[in-house]
C-alpha cells in the first residue's frame, strides 16, 4: 500500500482499481485507502448499492461517476475533485462508466467496466469507444470474467480466447504484469476454493500516457477481489538532449581524433599514475571529437516512426508547396507527380524499415530473439518487493533492495587491501598476450553501437580509428598488465537492472538481471585476456561444461542429460537426477576462489594478479529514475563483463571434474547443475547422490555460495510401476522430496519424458509472445499479413521448437500434435482472416508452412546433425538419439571455429577504379588467377598462370558450394607455385571472390576447406613472398576471364572424377529442408479432405505463397475462402449458419448451386470476366486454375463483385 506522502512527479495519477461485490465492509476499506493512501482515481466494479443508488463512496473531496436510470450500476469511477473530469453518458451503461479527464495537454478517457458472464464480450459500447477514439487515450479498468494465460490466468476459456483476439486487433494494450491472483474464493467444506486472474488494466498503445507500476495488493480488501494499484504519467514530461551517434560526421571524426593522436605520441608508462594520466588523455580525445562530430538531438515529445527519414520530409514539404500551387493555378498535374513520388519514397522506406528490423531480430540466436522485441517494451523498477513481501515505497528504497540482492557484501568505500609487487618476468607474458593483430580482431569483435560505458566511449568509436589506436592501446594494456594495475575510469562501471525475459511478472529483485556497462578499451583488454586463458586451458576445462565453451550449448547439454536418463530406462534401471540451484553464483563467488582455480588450470601469476585487481574495488554506479547510488563490490563477477563467463567456467572447473566418476554424471550449464546416477536399486542410486551433494555442498560454502535445498528439484526416472522404499538424500540438513517435474534449461522434464507439461508451457510461452509482438510490431509497422507471417516464424515458432532435439518423440501422440498446430493455425487465420472451419491442413499449404510435426522433426534433425558433426552426438537405438537414422546425411565442412593470428601473407582488396587505371599487377611478380564455376551441370574450380604456363580444371562434388570452389582454386594455386618455388621470390594470386579472401584474412576458421588452405598457404611462407589480391570478375582481364574458363570447363567434366571434399553445412541443411518437404508434400497429396484446396493448390509454392503475402488483406481473405471452398456462399455457407442462395446468385440459372466449381469454372455470367483475367471462357477442371497466377486469379475473384454481396440471399 501506498504510503500518505504525495507523489514523487507531479505528473503521477495515483489510481486503484477493485471489485467490491457489492460489500459494504470492502467499501469502508476502500474509502479508507482512498482518503489515507493518496488515491486520485478509483475504477470500481460491483460496488454497495441500495435502491440502484451508489452508497458508501461518496465524499467532499472527490467526485463519484455513474450512470443513473438505467438499472442497477455494476460500475463507477471515484475523481479527486483536483481533476478535471465529466461523464460521457453516450458510451456510459449501467455495467460500464465512462469518463473524460481534461489533463494538460491531452484529455484521456477512464472507463470503470464489468463485462459479466452470460454477455458477449467485448460489449458493443467499449468497442465503439475505443474505435470512435482511435487517436485518444483510453484507460480501462474491467472485472473481465474472462480466462487467458496471456494476462496471467492459469487457464483459457472462450471469453478470454475471444477477448484477446479483440485486444490484438485493436490497438490496446495490456497493463498486467505477472500472474498474481486478483479474484480469490475462500475454500470451504463444499467448496474447494479458487484463485485466478480476472480483473484486466488496459490502455491504449499511445506515447503519451504511461500506466507504471501495476501490480495487485497484498493489503486485505474485504472482497474476493484484490486491490490492483498502478499510477498513470505522461510519457514525456521534459524535453531531453543526446548525441545519437548513427548522425555522426565519421569522416570528420576520424580526421579531427586522429591529428590528436598523433600529436600526443606514445610515451612509456612507468607507473599508476601516468597509466591514469595515459588513459584519460586518450578517453578525453575520443569524448571531445565525438562531441564536436555529432548534432546535439533534442528529444521530441512524441516519438518519430521508425521508418520516417530526412528525404521524406523533404519531400511532404515539396508536396505541400506543390499543392497550394496547384490549387491556385488549378493545374494539378506537378501535384500528382510529386504524390505519386511522395507515396513511392513512404513504401521504400517503409521496407527499408521493416527488413532492417528483421534482420536485427534474426540475426539474434533463436533465444534471445523475443529478448529482443521485449526490449521495446519499458519495464518500470520504480516500485518492487523488498524481503518479507514488502512493498518499496521509492525509486531510492527499490534502488537499495536491487543493490543488496545483486551485490551482497558492496560498500560505500573502497578497501584498503594492498598488491604485492609484480614479479620480475611480467613483460614476457605481456608480449603472449598483447599485439596488435589481436587488438584489431578484439576491437572488431564488438557491435558498432553497443551501449559505452561511463567513459561514453562505443566501440565503433575505436573501429573508425584503429590503425591509429593500435599502438596506444599496445602501450597502455602492456603497461596495466605489468603494473597488474586498472585504470581508475575503467573500474567504474554503469548497472542497469534489466528485466529477466520470460517472466510473468517483475516485482521482485531477482526478477532483474544487473548488466555492467564498464569501459569499451577495458573490455577489448579482457577480450585479450580471456583468448590467453581460453588457450592455456582448453584441454583442462570440464567436458561436463556446456556454457561459454565454442561447440557446446544449451542443445548439447540437454542432448547428454536426456541421453542419460533414456539409456537408464531402456535398461530398466533407476536414474536419479538433482536439479540445482547455486544462490547468486555470478554474484557472490569469492574472488580467490576464481584466482586459485585459474592458478591450478596453469594460468600465469601476471595475468591472474590483473584478474584479482579487475574484480576488487569495482566501482558501481547504479541508477533508478531520479535515484542515483554508488557501491565499491569486490565479490563475484561483473554480468556484461568479457571475462566474467570463462571466469565462472573456471571456478566451478575443479568441483565438475571431482564429482564425474564413481557412478556420478555431472552435466552444467553456466550455473545450472544437474547431477545424475544411474543404478539397479533406488537405495544405492540415493547414497551415492548423496555423498555427491555433499561434495558440492563442501566446495559452495568454501567459496562463498550455498545450494538451496528448498529450490533444489529430485527426481527419480524409471519406468517401473512398484519402487521399493528407500531413504532419500539430505541436503544442509533437510531431506529432499522427489518431484515429479523439474525446468532445466527452459525445458519441462517429467518422470516419464512423455514432454506433456513441456509441450503445454511451450504453447502458452509462445501465445504470451504472439500478443507481445503484436503490440509491439502494430505500433511501429501495422499488421500487414507478410508481417505477421513473418513475426510468427522468426519468434513465434521458435519459442515453440526450443528443445525439440530431446523431446521431439512426445509426437508420437495426436494430442500433442494438435496443441502444436493450434498456435500455427491461429497465426495463419490471422494472416488470411479464414473462417474457423477451414481446415488446418489447407491454410498451412497455402502459406508454405510444414505441419507442426514435420517442422519440430526438421528442427530437430538440424540441431542433432550440428551436435554430430562437432563431436557431442551420443548416438543411441532408442530415445530423442533415433532422429538421424533414416536420414541420408553427407560429410560437413563445418569444423569448431579456431583462431589463428600467424597470417603468412597480405590481402588486398582493391577498388575497381584502381584497376581501371591498371596499377595492379606488378612486373617482378608471378601471376595465378583462379575461379570457382557451379551450373546445373556440376562444380568446378580453374588455375591459370600464363607465367608457369599452367592451365588446371578441377571437378568438384555437386554438393560443393561455390565459395568452396573459389577457395580450393586458391588451395591448388598454392600447391602449383610449391612445385615452382626454386624459380619463384614473389608470387600473386588473383581471384575475383571478396568472401573467400576475407575468410582466408579472417583469423577465425570454422570451415575445412578455409582450414586446409590456410595450411597451404602459409606452407609456403619461408620459400617465397605471397600476395592475395582480389580482382573484378567479368571486365576482360585476361587471366581471370582464363580461369573463369577453365572452372566452367571442370564443371563439365564427369563427377566420378571430382576431388572428394565435405559438404558445406548449408548444403547439408538444404538437403534436410528437401527431404522433409518432400514428407509435406507427400502428406498432401495422400490427405482424404480438403478437396477444393488439392486441386487449386496441388503442392507447396513457394512462390505463390509470396504471391499471395504481398497482397491486400482482403484479397487473402477471398482467395483463401475460394481457394479452401471454406467461403460464405451455397452449401457450405447453409452449413455454418450463414444467409445463403439455392441457385447461383450469377446466372440464376436453377440447378446451378453456388460451387467453387461453378463459381470458378462454368457460371455463364461470368464468362467475360473470366476470359479477360483468366483467357479463357469456360475453364476445363479446378486443376486447369491452378495453372493460372495468384494474381489473375485475384483478378477474376475481385471483378465478380461476388464478395462485395457477401451474406446476400
Amino acid at each position: 500500500m501506498w504510503a500518505s506522502k504525495k507523489p514523487e512527479m507531479p505528473n503521477n495519477i495515483r489510481c486503484v482499481q477493485i471489485n467490491l461485490q457489492h460489500s459494504k465492509s470492502a467499501t469502508a476499506n476502500l474509502t479508507t485507502l482512498v482518503n489515507e493512501g493518496g488515491i486520485d482515481i478509483s475504477l470500481v466494479q460491483e460496488p454497495w448499492v441500495n435502491e440502484d443508488t451508489i452508497k458508501g463512496l461518496n465524499s467532499s473531496n472527490y467526485n463519484l461517476f455513474y450512470t443513473r436510470n438505467r438499472g442497477k450500476p455494476r460500475a463507477c469511477i471515484l475523481i479527486n475533485k483536483s481533476i478535471n473530469a465529466f461523464l460521457c453518458p453516450n458510451y456510459s451503461t449501467a455495467d460500464i462508466t465512462v469518463v473524460k479527464v481534461e489533463q494538460k495537454e491531452k484529455p484521456f478517457f477512464l472507463v470503470s467496466a464489468y463485462l459479466a458472464h452470460d454477455e458477449d464480450i467485448p460489449p458493443a459500447p467499449l468497442t465503439r469507444l475505443v474505435e470512435e477514439n482511435r487517436k485518444e487515450d483510453v484507460l480501462i479498468g474491467c472485472d473481465a470474467n474472462a480466462r487467458h494465460t496471456v494476462w496471467g490466468s492459469s487457464s483459457i476459456n472462450t471469453r478470454g480466447e475471444s477477448l484477446l483476439q479483440y485486444i490484438l486487433n485493436s490497438n490496446l494494450s495490456i497493463c498486467n504484469k505477472g500472474d498474481k491472483p486478483t479474484f480469490i474464493f475462500p475454500s470451504s467444506d463444499r467448496f474447494p476454493g479458487w484463485e485466478e486472474v480476472l480483473d484486466l488494466t488496459l490502455s491504449t498503445d499511445t506515447d503519451s500516457l504511461v500506466v507504471d507500476n501495476w501490480r495487485v495488493s497484498d493489503e486485505p480488501s474485504m472482497s474476493d477481489h484484490s486491490w490492483i494499484l498502478f499510477s498513470i504519467r505522461e510519457k514525456y514530461s521534459a524535453p531531453l538532449t543526446y548525441r545519437n551517434p548513427r548522425r555522426t560526421a565519421w569522416g570528420k571524426f576520424t580526421s579531427i581524433a586522429t591529428k590528436c593522436l598523433e600529436k600526443g605520441g606514445n610515451k612509456s608508462i612507468r607507473n599508476p599514475e601516468e597509466l591514469d594520466s595515459e588513459v584519460e588523455k586518450l578517453e578525453k580525445i575520443l569524448t571531445t571529437t565525438f562531441n564536436k562530430s555529432t548534432p546535439l538531438t533534442v528529444l521530441k515529445k512524441r516519438k518519430s516512426l521508425p521508418w520516417w527519414n530526412s528525404e521524406l520530409k523533404n519531400l511532404r514539404t515539396q508536396l505541400r508547396k506543390a499543392f497550394n500551387e496547384s490549387f491556385r493555378t488549378k493545374i494539378w498535374q506537378p501535384y500528382k507527380d510529386i504524390m505519386k513520388e511522395y507515396k513511392k519514397a513512404v513504401r521504400k522506406a517503409k521496407n527499408d524499415s521493416w527488413r532492417s528490423f528483421c534482420t536485427s531480430i534474426e540475426s539474434c540466436r533463436e533465444a534471445a530473439r523475443l529478448s529482443k522485441m521485449l526490449s521495446k517494451d519499458h519495464i518500470n523498477t520504480a516500485y518492487i518487493r523488498a524481503e518479507g513481501s514488502d512493498w518499496t515505497s521509492s525509486a531510492k528504497e527499490s534502488l537499495e533492495v536491487l543493490i543488496t540482492t545483486h551485490f551482497p557484501g558492496s560498500q560505500q568505500t573502497p578497501s584498503t587491501r594492498v598488491q604485492p609487487e609484480p614479479p620480475l618476468n611480467a613483460a614476457d607474458y605481456r608480449s603472449q598476450i598483447v599485439d596488435k593483430s589481436k587488438i584489431k580482431y578484439a576491437i572488431n569483435s564488438f557491435a558498432p553501437f553497443k551501449a559505452a560505458g561511463p567513459d561514453g566511449i562505443m566501440p565503433i568509436m575505436l573501429q573508425k580509428l584503429v590503425e591509429p589506436m593500435v599502438l596506444r592501446l599496445e602501450n597502455i594494456y602492456k603497461a596495466s598488465i605489468q603494473l597488474s594495475y586498472i585504470p581508475r575510469s575503467w573500474k567504474r562501471s554503469k548497472v542497469v537492472f534489466l528485466p529477466k525475459p520470460g517472466r510473468r511478472t517483475h516485482e521482485n529483485a531477482k526478477d532483474f538481471r544487473p548488466i555492467s556497462l564498464t569501459s569499451f578499451m577495458l573490455k577489448v583488454l579482457e577480450r585479450l585476456i580471456d583468448l590467453h586463458v581460453r588457450t592455456i586451458m582448453a584441454e583442462k576445462l570440464s567436458k561436463s561444461q556446456h556454457a561459454y565453451i565454442k561447440g557446446r550449448s544449451t542443445e548439447t547439454a540437454l542432448h547428454e542429460v536426456i541421453s542419460v536418463i533414456e539409456k537408464s530406462l531402456h535398461h530398466k534401471q533407476y536414474t536419479m537426477a538433482a536439479f540445482l540451484d547455486i544462490e547468486g553464483a555470478f554474484n557472490n563467488i569469492e574472488v580467490n576462489a576464481i584466482i586459485n582455480s585459474l592458478a591450478h588450470g596453469g594460468i600465469d601469476d601476471t595475468v591472474c594478479r590483473w584478474i584479482l585487481s579487475m574484480l576488487e574495488n569495482r566501482k558501481i554506479i547504479a541508477s533508478n529514475g531520479a535515484a542515483t547510488q554508488t557501491s565499491y563490490v569486490s565479490r563475484g563477477t561483473p554480468q556484461g563483463g568479457v571475462l566474467s563467463p570463462l571466469l565462472w567456467v573456471a571456478a566451478l572447473n575443479e568441483i565438475l571434474l571431482q564429482l564425474n566418476g564413481g557412478g556420478v554424471k555431472a552435466v552444467a550449464y553456466a550455473d545450472d547443475i544437474v547431477l545424475l546416477v544411474s543404478g539397479m536399486f533406488p537405495s544405492t542410486v540415493s547414497e551415492i547422490m548423496e555423498r555427491a551433494l555433499r561434495r558440492l555442498n563442501l566446495w559452495a560454502k568454501n567459496n562463498g555460495l550455498g545450494v538451496n535445498p528448498n529450490k533444489t528439484e529430485l527426481m527419480l526416472f524409471t519406468s517401473r510401476t512398484k519402487i521399493p522404499q528407500f531413504q532419500l538424500p539430505v541436503l544442509n540438513g533437510t531431506t529432499l522430496t522427489l518431484s515429479p517435474t523439474a525446468k532445466y534449461l527452459g525445458v519441462e522434464i517429467d518422470t516419464k519424458l512423455s514432454w506433456k507439461i513441456n509441450i503445454e508451457k511451450r504453447i502458452n510461452k509462445a501465445y504470451m509472445a504472439y500478443y507481445t509482438c503484436k503490440k509491439i510490431v502494430n505500433k511501429n509497422w501495422g499488421l500487414k499479413p507478410s508481417i505477421i507471417m513473418w513475426m510468427y516464424t522468426a519468434v513465434i515458432r521458435p519459442i515453440l521448437t526450443y528443445g525439440a532435439l530431446v523431446w521431439w518423440p512426445a509426437l508420437n501422440k495426436q494430442y500433442n500434435i494438435r496443441k502444436l498446430n493450434g498456435i500455427q493455425r491461429a497465426a495463419c487465420a490471422g494472416v488470411t482472416g479464414a473462417i474457423r472451419s477451414c481446415p488446418t491442413d489447407a491454410l498451412n499449404v497455402i502459406l508454405h508452412q510444414l505441419p507442426m510435426d514435420i517442422f519440430i522433426h526438421k528442427t530437430a534433425a538440424i540441431a542433432a546433425i550440428r551436435i554430430k558433426e562437432l563431436g557431442g552426438w551420443n548416438q543411441q537405438n532408442y530415445g530423442h538419439s533415433v532422429i538421424l537414422n533414416k536420414l541420408t546425411i553427407n560429410k560437413s565442412d563445418y569444423i569448431l571455429p579456431k583462431l589463428d593470428f600467424n597470417r603468412h601473407f597480405q590481402v588486398r582488396i582493391p577498388s575497381r577504379r584502381e584497376w581501371r587505371r591498371g596499377s595492379i599487377v606488378e612486373e617482378d611478380t608471378i601471376s595465378v588467377y583462379t575461379d570457382g564455376s557451379k551450373m546445373d551441370c556440376g562444380v568446378g574450380t580453374g588455375v591459370f598462370s600464363a607465367d608457369l604456363g599452367i592451365s588446371l580444371s578441377i571437378r568438384l562434388p555437386n554438393s560443393a558450394s561455390i565459395f568452396q570452389a573459389e577457395v580450393l582454386g586458391i588451395e591448388k594455386a598454392c600447391e602449383v607455385l610449391l612445385e615452382n618455388h626454386g624459380n619463384i621470390h614473389k608470387a600473386t594470386i588473383f581471384t575475383d571472390s571478396q568472401a573467400a579472401l576475407l575468410a582466408l584474412s579472417s583469423p577465425m576458421t570454422n570451415s575445412s576447406i578455409v582450414h586446409n588452405c590456410k595450411r597451404a598457404l602459409s606452407s609456403i611462407k619461408d620459400k617465397l613472398q605471397l600476395n592475395l589480391i582480389w580482382v573484378p570478375g567479368h571486365r576482360n582481364i585476361f587471366g581471370n576471364e582464363k580461369a573463369d574458363e577453365l572452372a566452367k570447363a571442370g564443371a563439365f567434366l564427369n563427377e566420378s572424377e571430382a576431388e572428394l571434399i565435405p559438404s558445406p553445412l548449408g548444403s547439408i541443411k538444404g538437403e534436410i529442408n528437401r527431404q522433409f518437404q518432400q514428407i509435406a508434400n507427400n502428406r498432401w497429396k495422400n490427405i482424404t479432405k480438403c478437396v477444393i484446396t488439392k486441386q487449386l493448390w496441388p503442392t507447396y509454392d513457394r512462390k505463390r505463397t509470396n504471391d499471395l503475402l504481398n497482397r491486400s488483406r482482403k484479397s487473402i481473405y477471398r482467395i483463401t475462402a475460394t481457394t479452401t471452398g471454406h467461403w460464405p456462399f451455397g452449401e457450405h455457407a447453409s452449413k455454418m449458419g450463414m444467409p445463403y442462395n439455392d441457385i447461383c446468385r450469377g446466372c440464376g440459372v436453377a440447378g446451378n448451386k453456388e460451387t467453387i466449381f461453378h463459381f470458378l469454372c462454368e457460371c455463364p455470367a461470368l464468362a467475360q470476366i473470366r476470359h479477360k483475367t483468366l483467357g479463357i471462357h469456360q475453364a476445363p477442371n479446378l486443376e486447369w486454375i491452378s495453372t493460372k497466377s495468384i494474381s489473375d486469379i485475384s483478378s477474376f475473384i475481385e471483378t465478380s463483385k461476388w464478395f462485395e454481396r457477401e451474406g446476400e440471399t
